[in-house]
Order: C-alpha cells, then sequence, then structure tokens
C-alpha cells in the first residue's frame, strides 16, 4: 500500500521539490491561481484527518487506521484501493463526495515544519498554479504584508495542524489501549476476491471487554468518540466498493461513469473548490 504522506511529517519537504517556501523575498512579485479542478487529488488513496473532520466524514466515508514507515498509526479516509488511484475524484476532475477533506480545501497550500521545527507555510507548485498574472491573487500585499487570504489560509492550516496532532494522540490511546486490528477487506475483480492489505480497524470484541476504568478513560479524552464514529465509517466502504466496480468497468462505460458515480451519493454537482468562509 502506498505510504501516507502527511503534513506532520517534515521529510516531506526532501521528496516534494515543488513545494516553495512563501517568503516576501520570493513572492513578493509572484501571484497564485485558484485550482478549477481535482486532479492534484487524483492519485491520493489515503488523506489524513484532523479530528475536528471525523463525525462528518465517519458519515460519508470509510475512515480507517494506518502506519507511516516509523510504525506509528495515522487516521486517514480511504479514497481508493490501488496505488495512485483516487475513486473520489472523477475522470473530469470532480469530487465525488459531499465531504472534502479539510487538506485539500486549502490546496495549493500546504503548512509544514522547517529544519527549526517551526510551522511554514509552503506553496505546491507541481500544478503550475504560480503565475506573474496581477490579476490572479497576490501573496502580498503593497505593504508587503501577507494578503488578506494567505493570511486566513495560515490560520486555518494552524488550526488543522492542531486537529490533525489531537487526532494522533488519540489514536495512540487506542492503540495502547490494544483496541487497533488489521481491517481484512476484499475487492471483487473478474469473480475473483483479491485482499487488500495495509488498513486496521477498532476491534468492537474487544472494546466490548475492556475495563470500566479504561473505558472512562477513553471517553474523558474523546478516544472513545474517534473508536465509535471509526467503526460507524465501515458501513460506507461499499460506496468505495461500488466506485471501485465502476471504475473497473470504464473503459467499456465510459459515457455513463459521471453520471453513475454521482448517483452513488445522490447529486449532480462536486464540493466546491473555493476559499470562501475559512
Amino acid at each position: 500500500m502506498k505510504d501516507l504522506h502527511t503534513e506532520q511529517n517534515s521529510e516531506a519537504l526532501e521528496t516534494k521539490n515543488t513545494l516553495l517556501p512563501i517568503s516576501v523575498e520570493g513572492m513578493k512579485n509572484s501571484f497564485w491561481q485558484k485550482p478549477v479542478n481535482y486532479y492534484f487529488a487524483a492519485k491520493d488513496i489515503l488523506t489524513e484527518l484532523s479530528i475536528n473532520e471525523i463525525s462528518i466524514a465517519s458519515v460519508n466515508c470509510p475512515i480507517t487506521f494506518v502506519q507511516d514507515k516509523n510504525k506509528i498509526f495515522h487516521l486517514a479516509m480511504i479514497q481508493g484501493f490501488e496505488q495512485d488511484k483516487n475513486l473520489l475524484v472523477s475522470h473530469e476532475g470532480k469530487w465525488l463526495s459531499h465531504f472534502l477533506p479539510s487538506s485539500y480545501r486549502f490546496y495549493p497550500f500546504v503548512l509544514l515544519k522547517n529544519q527549526q521545527e517551526n510551522l511554514m507555510l509552503y506553496f505546491n507548485n507541481a500544478y503550475s498554479h504560480l503565475t506573474g498574472d496581477p490579476n490572479s491573487e497576490p501573496f502580498y500585499d503593497d505593504n508587503e504584508q501577507p494578503a488578506k487570504l494567505v493570511k486566513q489560509v495560515f490560520g486555518a492550516l494552524v488550526e488543522r495542524w492542531k486537529g490533525v496532532t489531537q487526532a494522533l494522540s488519540l489514536t495512540k490511546q487506542l492503540e495502547e489501549a490494544g483496541l487497533i486490528v488489521p481491517w481484512e477487506m476484499t475487492l471483487k475483480r473478474n469473480d475473483n476476491s483479491v485482499p487488500v492489505k495495509g488498513y486496521f480497524r477498532i476491534d468492537e470484541v474487544k472494546l466490548s471487554k475492556i475495563s470500566p476504568e479504561e473505558l472512562v478513560k477513553l471517553r474523558d479524552t474523546g478516544a472513545l468518540t474517534l473508536a465509535y464514529c471509526q467503526m460507524l465509517s465501515m458501513n460506507k466502504l461499499h460506496i468505495l466498493q461500488k466506485l471501485d466496480e465502476l471504475q473497473q468497468a470504464y473503459q467499456n462505460s465510459s459515457s455513463s461513469q459521471q453520471s453513475n458515480s454521482n448517483s452513488i451519493f445522490n447529486h449532480n454537482d462536486d464540493a466546491n473548490l473555493n476559499f470562501d468562509n475559512l
């Protein structure tokens, strides 16, 4: 399974050379364009979640626990089963789910720690959203201060960072309680069952057997709510499985793929990609 790259991992700076630090020296005469589609997310089969997103995410898509290379569990939303195939991004670049993770709401901005362990705002120019067109969005105003929208994005991403940090803490509590186990799932491919590995879930049986003292502890920290949301979200696995089936049939029915995908979520328009109401 593809590794989960998270904003909490500063090593991502070494592997994403399209990330540009936002500074007066480098950006005062530059502008940026808002994305018009979700092709930038088309290869993401996972996205890390903030604790503030858990409730709404759990009633829209399956959420899971995944381990990074250091064996640390992260909380993430499942968006696909095969590397580089995000089932929630249509072939037209539309987002198919009602819920849009905050990791995408603020794209192409990314918040990461630099070598001095300070949070810094970066601009991901992988899809050439950087421009010299003064009619686009500025990074800085005439006084060389961050533009209003850039400041709003930075504030929103700081809150997301805090929420992701909290999710990591609560996930660790669930792991220490022995409640996180492998999630065994399969996909149907040409009448065959193909196992999907690398995802983890809450063990409901183990949860029912923990001591009252442990249960109260998990309840008071919020970890119990997280456990319940993860278990609830498993009921949405069939949505991705259906999208996977449509993806497999796409070559033979490309004209109907988009409408069929929309019908799964019972809507016709993708989630709006904008920076309003930050």
